[in-house]
């Protein structure tokens, strides 16, 4: 398989609201990104999925997790926390989306090994910055031998 080509590049999330995926995969493609969005309707169908057998054969993906989208948010990073133990998992970029401002929530998605965490709140700045930090994780997934726990650092402010 050609890892040089974004376009292979799966972006896995079990976002709840369609108009926004509908936004974010229109967005993304405007700016010459063509990874589909794969979207699992709960975070238990997205890893089920990471865990099936020969599921490190699949494409590069960089994981867009929603906290909003359970009703327990540190049982969604308890969950990824498991499944980011696998050892082909552990370096997956991940992307944490959120409407709670919780300094300690932000922290412990840092601590989980989280490239970003990020506000979504409806602020178009912060959409843009959104799909900036899924193009540089999208770099990760393309070149996994770069250290893919380096948070990028740009969205700690909020």
């Amino acid at each position: 398989m050609n890892h040089d080509n974004a376009n292979q590049v799966e972006i896995y999330t079990q976002e709840d609201d369609p108009a926004y995926l509908r936004l974010l995969q229109r967005l993304l493609h405007r700016r010459g990104v063509e990874s589909p969005l794969v979207c699992f309707d709960s975070l238990a169908q997205l890893t089920e999925r990471l865990r099936l057998p020969g599921a490190s054969g699949l494409p590069p993906l960089v994981l867009l997790v929603d906290l909003d989208a359970a009703s327990d948010p540190e049982e969604t990073l308890e969950t990824l926390e498991g499944v980011l133990r696998l050892p082909w998992c552990a370096r997956l970029p991940l992307i944490i989306l959120s409407l709670q401002k919780d300094a300690a929530l932000t922290q412990r998605c840092y601590a989980l090994g989280a490239q970003a965490f990020i506000n979504k709140s409806g602020h178009a700045e912060r959409l843009e910055q959104l799909l900036e930090v899924i193009r540089s994780c999208i770099h990760l997934a393309l070149h996994p031998e770069r250290d893919a726990q380096d948070p990028i650092a740009l969205l700690d402010s909020w």
